[in-house]
């Protein structure tokens, strides 16, 4: 039996489609357990930085070094050296940014410092979603949204907003990847 032209092209067209699709969730259930990992340390960070103030600086240094461990476990298994090196890169410049953006503007009161980050990784699931995978966009928009409505209203309880709605939304945009 032969195959016409146009029945080829849309065989090929059905095997890319299907790839792309597969390349798709794929990632997603990649990037599912970084989400719940990272909104879990947001659940313990930000309250603990919003009854230690003092000691924020020192809570969320170590939040971060415990996040950066845990991804690399994570990964450990799934990725290739060359992904590795840039991801870590990818962080370890988003958290220099973060750390000169302070430096420069010089934040006053605790808010201003808590709202920053969640703004920028918003930014960031928002850059993923364009170029890669949709449903982050999604996410990063949440996140955005939830962030700038906890900073202009409750200020006073921001640290225990971003605990429940940025930690919470982490959490359940990672269970959501994972199922799809």
């Amino acid at each position: 039996m032969a195959v016409s032209p146009d029945q080829a092209a849309e065989m090929l067209h059905d095997v890319e489609s299907t790839q792309s699709r597969s390349r798709e969730l794929r990632g997603y259930q990649r990037g599912s357990p970084h989400l719940i990992l990272w909104g879990a340390l947001w659940v313990i960070a930000y309250p603990a930085s919003g009854l230690l103030p003092e000691a924020a600086w020192l809570l969320w240094a170590i939040t971060v070094a415990i996040g950066i461990a845990g991804d690399a476990a994570i990964g450990w298994g799934n990725t290739k050296l060359i992904r590795t090196w840039r991801y870590y890169a990818a962080i370890f410049s988003v958290v220099l940014f973060i750390t000169g953006t302070y430096f420069i503007l010089r934040p006053t009161h605790p808010p201003q410092y808590e709202a920053f980050p969640p703004l920028v990784v918003a930014v960031a699931y928002a850059l993923v979603g364009v170029c890669w995978l949709p449903r982050f966009l999604l996410l990063g928009a949440v996140l955005f949204v939830l962030t700038l409505a906890g900073y202009i209203w409750l200020q006073p309880w921001f640290a225990f907003w971003m605990a429940g709605v940025g930690g919470g939304s982490l959490i359940i945009g990672g269970l959501w990847l994972r199922s799809a």
